[in-house]
């Protein structure tokens, strides 16, 4: 069974026109929430939408599902100055047939109740033995939030660009989230990538202990369910999720989060 998800997993990554950039789950928070941002708001928001965002630096970490031989790295850090937001990220995904890297700087105007901002990636797809080739995309979103309520939509890869003479896909993204109260935010999203069907998703954020926060979340098409738990401690805070997959085993996610 192993064997098998492996091949299966190196055979839909490691081809360029298939799937390389994929949408994948920058942090645990994010996989947790099958990419539901406003959830809960942390540094690798704007890896996805530049306009949403947290300061701090984050690290995550993960094996796909659940599978040593396919390993995904991310980090980031966020920072503030007056009204606009800077940012960069890394995201590194390795196999010892196919890798992948996106490198991202980016910023955000934030307004009174909205904030608009311009991701720059460089990503970096090598075949091993086989093919390598780069391309430069570009990403644009904005949010608007007005008391309980927030919205925020996103385009990634808006020019349509190339990777060994393949278009990459492009991504529409939009989400609706509510604070029901001071403990609980539920959101529902969707999500549209090039050639395939819209992606409904749902899921709920609370906070029953300022130490502890929970995130369940559901997606359709194809079906994923995912869930986490963040441990905060002043500044700081330590998430694990899960993430299923109708066919592979759970994906498991760690991150760790430096809020400034």
């Amino acid at each position: 069974m192993k064997k098998f998800s492996i091949g299966l997993v190196i055979f839909l990554i490691g081809s360029f026109s298939y799937a390389a950039d994929l949408l994948l789950n920058p942090s645990a928070t994010a996989s947790a929430g099958n990419n539901l941002l406003l959830l809960e708001p942390t540094c690798s928001g704007s890896f996805i939408n530049p306009s949403v965002n947290s300061q701090g630096i984050e690290f995550a970490c993960s094996n796909l599902y659940n599978l040593n031989e396919i390993t995904a790295y991310y980090s980031g850090v966020s920072v503030q100055k007056q009204k606009i937001n800077f940012f960069f990220h890394e995201y590194f995904l390795d196999n010892n047939l196919y890798s992948e890297s996106n490198s991202l700087l980016g910023f955000s105007y934030k307004f009174k109740f909205f904030e608009a901002g311009l991701n720059y990636r460089l990503i970096y797809c090598n075949v091993r033995n086989y093919d390598h080739d780069y391309s430069s995309l570009f990403d644009a979103g904005f949010h608007f939030k007005y008391k309980r309520y927030d919205i925020h939509a996103s385009v990634k890869n808006i020019m349509r660009a190339s990777v060994s003479g393949e278009k990459l896909p492009t991504h529409i993204i939009t989400e609706t989230a509510f604070q029901l109260t001071s403990f609980a935010k539920i959101s529902l999203g969707l999500e549209k990538q090039t050639d395939f069907e819209p992606i409904i998703k749902s899921g709920i954020a609370v906070r029953p202990f300022k130490e502890l926060g929970l995130i369940v979340s559901y997606q359709q098409n194809p079906e994923r369910l995912g869930a986490g738990a963040i441990i905060s401690f002043r500044k700081i805070n330590l998430t694990w999720s899960i993430l299923t997959h109708t066919i592979l085993p759970l994906t498991h996610h760690v991150s760790l989060e430096f809020k400034i």
